[in-house]
């Protein structure tokens, strides 16, 4: 079972893209969060079905350790992540974004996706556009196919 007072980023192992990203992303994100395979999550962690782990990144940000812009954002619903008592959940780019502004260089990127009009839209539909296409992907750069569809 996952310590639930960390930060997790959950990514599908199966695939070469994803763990190109993910030896990308911990470069830029350090020790802050931990990368789990989806294979290892348990159904049910956090209400989180295992099958969506699949088909979309997620980013499980313990409440204590969240970053927080300002105070409005508190208060704020996005339709790309879930609020549980102990964490945030954050799927697809909006996970991406939010590992990557656990780096100070990288909050500019949170900031158009969270309050700029159309940047959350845009990114979420180039973010489906790459995890449908994910398999391609992986055999352009040279990785190993993803073995999950």
């Amino acid at each position: 079972m996952l310590d639930t007072k960390k930060n997790y980023l959950i990514f599908d192992a199966d695939c070469g893209f994803c763990q190109r990203s993910v030896e990308i992303l911990k470069t830029i994100t350090k020790d802050y969060i931990d990368y789990v395979p989806s294979s290892s999550i348990e159904d049910g962690f956090y209400g989180i079905d295992k099958a969506s782990t699949d088909s979309s990144i997620k980013f499980f940000e313990h409440k204590e350790k969240q970053i927080v812009l300002n105070d409005f954002e508190k208060i704020q619903r996005y339709d790309h992540h879930d609020i549980h008592e102990d964490a945030v959940i954050y799927h697809g780019a909006y996970a991406i974004f939010k590992a990557l502004a656990s780096n100070n260089l990288f909050r500019p990127i949170l900031f158009a996706y969270e309050y700029l009009p159309f940047v959350n839209v845009i990114t979420e539909a180039v973010y489906r556009i790459i995890a449908r296409n994910r398999m391609l992907i992986s055999k352009a750069i040279g990785s190993e196919a993803c073995k999950i569809n």
